[in-house]
């Protein structure tokens, strides 16, 4: 590569020396003027082949070759390198032997039914790139078949019987006129599975050969008269030991296992996607039924993947998703950019280290989450996994299993989830959460727990806005017998029933910068008994009836009352804060938390200014 961009280098120079010798002979005129035209020939031959033209950047041995794909007019049998010489389908992308810089793109405006095998490799500087061409919606790769002929069983309750392939097609996901039906568990019957819902689906998966799918429509009608589709196909592109690849401007829709599954790969891109209304399929059906389902799944040994402005919705199990499961394994460097997920049952953005039998030493090392949304984590059609799930952002290492190391998550909105906004468990390490706002979700904001003797576990929370948790929610319960502890740096907590509920404290316990602010019953601090390691000062708690600042033992209603008790807060504050407007948590310039905490090494506020010195309290400038 360098030899050869050296000599463009001295060609282009030789070349650009010509000309400027070719232009002042002419203007000399010091040829006749048949020589004159062969040297503008010769200049304009030059110039046309230098200039302006892109720096050599590719293998030159690389042959870069584009191949195009329309389900309509194209067709299998064709060589695929041109929009009117189309291939037709996915199975001739499968069974086509691509190479390192090939570029194969689906037109947009189309349907493709079933799914992608990635078995070759790119490079680092000529990937494979799955993109889309033409004009319109992006391309949709389809799962799902609409079936027709349904029975009645009893009742409202309606059956089919399915055929499948083990690993390539399997029962998932079922939608009535595009909207997915709820899933019910199978539980050794229809009747006693689906219950008295409407709008449910349940299925018997038998072997995994087969599955008897069982539903009850929304309105109780014959499935005759809707539009049911029935997932089929199990994932919309799966790879096994491939390297740089480039998946772009593509919607996965209706698979009954996963989007997009990368097991063991390394340097894989995913921008601009979508995966939607995905999972419900069985892995296993002894001794137990395991369900399962992710939007876009990274696992066992892969690397340097990326997944940027992607969307995943109503996901049986989880939207983004690194996770190992078996013995040494590492998934490490993986990052979510900009991406949004909404409706998943188990976790938006799940970051697991699963327990499997006897498996042992696996580890995920350095995920980032930078500029997410995660919205109403277990409200869709799968329910709350487990009954406990549901969380907006999930961080476990399961006991034994391995652990978890250099997960950052910033700049990442949480909200309305049926468990908690951030939950972080096991051999989690210190997880960083910085410049987020978590708000409105069911259980807490943020969970920590872990109830053995050791843990690697410790929050990091800095410049992140904490609000809107009520009923027996709280904005962050920390219970962890024997952590890393936490600290907590210029956040803001407004209208939390209980600011902060600490249970089992292991580890140093730091406050420092934070505003809490509540305008009804509240307490700002919680502790059957006091933390034995805690720092906390240069805080401000808004005083006003009805709140308790601290229950520590004992109930106290005053900053200062608690400062003379407890040793701590000496330099916090009591006061109003002066927020901008009731959703609008910047700093007023007459309030006392402006530029009045102390220095605590967190440098950037909410918004990504620097803060002054001093700091001001809070999560603004």
């Amino acid at each position: 590569m360098k030899v050869n961009n050296y000599l463009a280098f001295i060609i282009s120079f030789v070349i650009e020396r010509f000309i400027c010798f070719a232009k002042n002979i002419i203007k000399q005129n010091k040829f006749p003027a048949i020589c004159t035209l062969l040297l503008l020939v010769i200049i304009f031959s030059c110039s046309s082949g230098s200039g302006d033209s892109d720096p050599i950047t590719k293998d030159p041995d690389v042959t870069e070759r584009i191949f195009y794909v329309d389900p309509v007019s194209g067709d299998d049998a064709n060589d695929g390198q041109s929009e009117t010489n189309a291939w037709k389908s996915l199975d001739k992308v499968n069974t086509f032997i691509l190479e390192a810089g090939d570029t194969v793109k689906f037109k947009r405006a189309s349907v493709f039914t079933g799914g992608l095998v990635l078995t070759a490799s790119g490079s680092s500087d000529n990937p494979i790139t799955f993109d889309a061409y033409g004009t319109g919606e992006k391309p949709v790769f389809l799962g799902s078949h609409t079936e027709n002929g349904w029975s009645n069983l009893s009742g409202s309750i309606y059956q089919k019987t399915l055929e499948y392939t083990p690993g390539k097609t399997g029962a998932g996901i079922v939608l009535e006129d595009g909207e997915p039906l709820s899933f019910r568990a199978w539980n050794t019957d229809a009747a006693t599975s689906l219950g008295s819902d409407s709008g449910v689906f349940t299925y018997d998966p038998k072997d995994l050969f087969s599955s008897v799918i069982y539903l009850r429509c929304t309105d109780s009608a014959d499935p005759s008269t809707h539009e049911i589709s029935v997932g089929y196909h199990l994932t919309g592109i799966h790879s096994e030991g491939v390297s740089n690849i480039s998946i772009n401007n593509i919607i996965f829709r209706n698979y009954s296992l996963h989007g997009i599954s990368l097991r063991n790969s390394h340097n894989i891109n995913v921008t601009k996607c979508t995966a939607e209304n995905i999972g419900g399929a069985a892995l296993a059906v002894s001794p137990a039924i395991i369900y399962a389902g992710n939007g876009f799944e990274f696992t066992l040994n892969s690397t340097d993947c990326s997944v940027t402005d992607s969307s995943a919705l109503n996901i049986f199990d989880s939207g983004f998703s690194p996770q190992v499961f078996e013995s040494s394994t590492a998934t490490k460097n993986v990052k979510f950019v900009n991406c949004y997920a909404e409706k998943c049952g188990f976790a938006g953005i799940e970051i697991s280290v699963l327990k499997y039998g006897t498996t042992s030493d696996e580890n995920i090392e350095n995920v980032i989450v930078s500029g997410c949304t995660v919205y109403k984590s277990g409200k869709g059609w799968s329910g709350r996994r487990y009954g406990n799930e549901g969380h907006g952002i999930r961080v476990k290492a399961d006991e034994g299993a391995g652990s978890i190391s250099g997960v950052s998550i910033t700049q990442s909105t949480v909200s309305g989830c049926e468990g908690s906004g951030i939950f972080i468990a096991g051999e989690s390490g210190t997880v960083d959460v910085s410049r987020c706002f978590i708000s409105e979700n069911m259980d807490n904001g943020i969970t920590c727990f872990d109830d053995k003797p050791n843990s690697s576990l410790k929050l990091r929370l800095a410049a992140s806005l904490i609000s809107g948790h009520t009923g027996s929610s709280s904005g962050i319960r920390y219970s962890v017998i024997n952590g890393n502890g936490m600290s907590l740096i210029n956040n803001t907590f407004s209208e939390n029933i209980v600011a902060i509920m600490f249970g089992d404290c292991g580890g140093l316990v730091q406050l420092t910068n934070n505003i809490f602010y509540s305008t009804g019953v509240t307490a700002y601090l919680y502790a059957a008994s006091p933390p034995s390691n805690v720092q906390s000062d240069y805080n401000c708690f808004y005083e006003h009836g009805g709140v308790s600042i601290f229950t520590w033992s004992a109930t106290y209603q005053l900053v200062s009352d608690f400062s003379s008790t407890s040793g701590l807060d000496q330099h916090s504050i009591g006061y109003d804060p002066l927020f901008a407007g009731s959703d609008n948590f910047h700093l007023q310039s007459a309030s006392p938390c402006k530029n009045s905490g102390t220095p605590a090494g967190v440098s950037i506020d909410y918004e990504g200014n620097n803060y002054a010195s001093p700091p001001s309290r809070g999560a603004f400038r």
